[in-house]
């Protein structure tokens, strides 16, 4: 959880990387599901984004299964490997619980 925001925005950036030998063992769900709730209930911030390149199915699906929403796509969002790269924007809301 980094750039979290308060007053009009209260809005936070969740990212995470996981290792390629704990790939699809539901160690990133549960990390990026509790860490969602902490900033929910205790940090009290309405909403919570991460960012994706569209290409990454695996954290594609891993968001859904959060239950974060895409939003759409942001150009040239972040740099990956020295280039500018687009990434899907995702977000969740705290009333989306």
């Amino acid at each position: 959880l980094s750039d979290i925001r308060r007053g009009s925005a209260s809005v936070a950036q969740i990212g995470y990387w996981i290792g390629f030998p704990h790939m699809r063992r539901g160690y990133g769900l549960g990390a990026v599901k509790v860490v969602t709730r902490f900033a929910f209930r205790q940090l009290g911030l309405h909403r919570i984004e991460a960012a994706v390149q569209a290409s990454n199915e695996a954290s594609v699906s891993l968001l859904e299964q959060a239950g974060f929403t895409c939003e759409g796509t942001a150009r040239g969002l972040l740099k990956v490997n020295g280039g500018w790269r687009d990434h899907l924007q995702f977000a969740r809301l705290s009333s989306d619980d």
